[in-house]
């Protein structure tokens, strides 16, 4: 179960993306953002008036905390991408958002693993760090060890205290909604939802001026939405059910989907690194699975 709801939500979360970032190309980021977050959010209270759930203050409260945690873990992940390199910040918060959330679970909740969900965890932080290298193109292994020894060289000391500050903080959304108590039915979403609306709203605002897109872009948005709240309705359940370390490996895999998606609707090619880590990360989904 810890698995599969892992799994919808990174498929779900890959697909917004997708979806996010086409929209993104010919609209203001901002706004994309800030207008899904906004509708999301009321998808979160009717899902918390239907679904059996009790209302409990700390669930709002870690639900917000988990919201927070993302919005702010988030900026300093594209602050990052800014002023480092692309394939040393995005597979360093990666490792980090799936790893901590599962150091915790094991040595702090008492989580027992087996062999084979080592393996499997091995394998997807492979499949991760081999998505983020860029395209060899010809280039033989010592030149692609030499241009990754080059990326890190290049990495100055605040890029690297931004990645590491990313990636701490945003593994915190997903321990946040661990704290949940199952009996609170999705309420937590309201927390995560507020803050997600406030961050966004704000910064759209004092970026454009405006917080919402036209109706023009109606359809993707909607679709965009309908993915975030089944993306965070599969994480919330599957941070909560006894085995967050199974939800965060699987979680971290969301590129996926997108890398596929885009493949398959914009005909992009895909490079032999993302060939081997969307392999990689199918294997390493089945043997998470199977332990």
């Amino acid at each position: 179960v810890p698995a599969f709801f892992a799994l919808i939500s990174a498929l779900s979360f890959g697909a917004s993306d997708y979806v996010g970032g086409k929209l993104s190309r010919t609209q203001d980021a901002s706004k994309v953002t800030a207008t899904s977050q906004i509708l999301a959010f009321l998808v979160y209270i009717v899902l918390a008036l239907v679904v059996p759930g009790k209302f409990m203050w700390v669930a709002l409260f870690f639900g917000f905390l988990s919201g927070i945690s993302s919005a702010i873990g988030l900026n300093f992940f594209y602050a990052a991408l800014a002023q480092g390199v692309v394939g040393v910040v995005a597979p360093v918060t990666a490792l980090l958002t799936a790893s901590i959330p599962a150091v915790w679970s094991i040595f702090i909740k008492g989580e027992k693993v087996t062999p084979l969900f080592l393996a499997g965890a091995v394998l997807a932080a492979g499949a991760i760090a081999v998505l983020a290298l860029p395209s060899r193109k010809g280039k033989t292994i010592e030149e692609e060890y030499e241009q990754i020894e080059e990326n890190i060289v290049h990495m100055t000391t605040r890029a690297w205290l931004l990645t590491l500050s990313g990636g701490i903080v945003l593994s915190f959304s997903l321990i946040g909604l661990s704290q949940t108590s199952s009996s609170s039915g999705c309420w937590p979403l309201i927390g995560v939802g507020l803050a997600a609306v406030l961050c966004s709203a704000i910064f759209a605002y004092l970026k454009t001026g405006q917080i919402f897109l036209s109706q023009d872009h109606r359809s993707p948005i909607i679709f965009m939405v309908i993915c975030m709240a089944l993306a965070y309705v599969a994480q919330l359940y599957a941070a909560r059910s006894g085995a967050l370390a199974v939800a965060s490996v699987i979680g971290a895999l969301y590129p996926i989907p997108t890398i596929i998606l885009a493949r398959v609707f914009d005909h992009e090619k895909m490079s032999a690194n993302q060939t081997i880590g969307a392999f990689c990360a199918l294997i390493s989904i089945a043997l998470i699975a199977l332990s």
